[in-house]
């Protein structure tokens, strides 16, 4: 094989490996997302639209069932391996808990459908983001706050 073959042998290879590390990095939350909003579409095309009540109770359901989880296997203790981290307590991610009402209530006063729905992109990818940091920092610093209890400074 010449160099320009080898140089496109190893530009595949390195498209290759970067699709397969996606592909693992998406496998699990992909999953999860797809099985969630599959079931959310179903019921809502065999019972009709609910409303947003309901659809918060889906929520809080889905929440509910991630901490019974969670908690019955010590996921909140531990990544698993015995290590505690701050990061560990992330399982009680009660971000779409209070994301999925605010967004919901805020676009109910938006008359045009498609731009209510633009609108609720833009918010719920955002909304998000700082929901969970917010609860990301509230969870490290507890975890801090146990730490220092657990072992006391000797300074």
């Amino acid at each position: 094989m010449n160099e320009r073959g080898q140089a496109d042998a190893r530009r595949v290879n390195r498209w290759r490996d970067s699709v397969r590390v996606t592909a693992r990095m998406l496998f699990i939350p992909q999953g999860f997302t797809l099985s969630v909003s599959g079931v959310s579409a179903a019921l809502i095309g065999q019972r009709g639209y609910p409303g947003p009540l309901a659809v918060w109770l889906f929520v809080l359901g889905a929440e509910l069932s991630l901490a019974v989880c969670a908690v019955t296997t010590g996921a909140h203790r531990n990544d698993g391996h015995g290590n505690t981290s701050s990061a560990s307590a992330a399982v009680f991610n009660l971000a779409p808990v209070i994301v999925v009402p605010l967004i919901i209530g805020a676009v109910r006063f938006i008359d045009n459908r498609a731009f209510a729905f633009f609108v609720s992109g833009v918010a719920v990818a955002g909304l998000y983001i700082v929901v969970a940091a917010a609860f990301s920092l509230c969870v490290q610093r507890m975890s801090r706050a146990r730490m220092k209890r657990l072992v006391p400074d000797t300074q």
